[in-house]
């Protein structure tokens, strides 16, 4: 018997703003988790590019998340140029069974927003094809398949979404 799986939604922004601290970047990557729960368990995120300047990706499990979240915030201050890459991943039993990896440039005066879900279409456009709608600001979109013996429905897939508002 195939026991049903969830994944919630995950936000991501990265946000252009103002600061009062003279000693930080202008732009800014905010981490904001909604809804996590126990249905998360096996969910890991990578993220690296230009993100850290000077250092390699960061990992960060559901419970990192909860707890950063509970603590300290989810933000850092991130350059006004490169690239942002996040890669998502579902481990089940040790295996990993839905991966794959987002990456845009970064851009002076733009909110980035990156939501992740688990279902048969994005959360955003409602959607299963990966065209961008222009009314939800979608920037780009990936699919990313989830193994047919994880999956609670045929089809079901791991979605990153990307809103980009200039």
């Amino acid at each position: 018997m195939k026991m049903k799986r969830t994944l919630q939604a995950v936000a991501i922004m990265a946000a252009t703003e103002s600061c009062s601290s003279p000693t930080l970047l202008e732009s800014a990557l905010l981490l904001e988790v909604d809804g996590l729960g126990e249905e998360l368990a096996g969910l890991e995120l990578f993220i690296g590019g230009d993100v850290f300047p000077g250092s390699d990706e960061r990992r960060f499990t559901a419970t990192d998340l909860l707890a950063l979240a509970d603590t300290l915030g989810l933000h850092w201050w991130v350059p006004d140029h490169g690239t942002a890459t996040v890669t998502a991943r579902i481990v089940q039993d040790d295996r990993v069974v839905a991966e794959g990896t987002g990456e845009w440039n970064l851009e002076p005066d733009c909110q980035w927003e990156l939501f992740m879900n688990r279902g048969l279409h994005d959360m955003i456009d409602d959607s299963a094809d990966l065209e961008c709608r222009e009314f939800s600001g979608c920037h780009r979109k990936w699919r990313f398949p989830i193994a047919e013996d994880a999956a609670n429905v045929e089809g079901e897939a791991l979605w990153l979404f990307l809103q980009a508002w200039r």
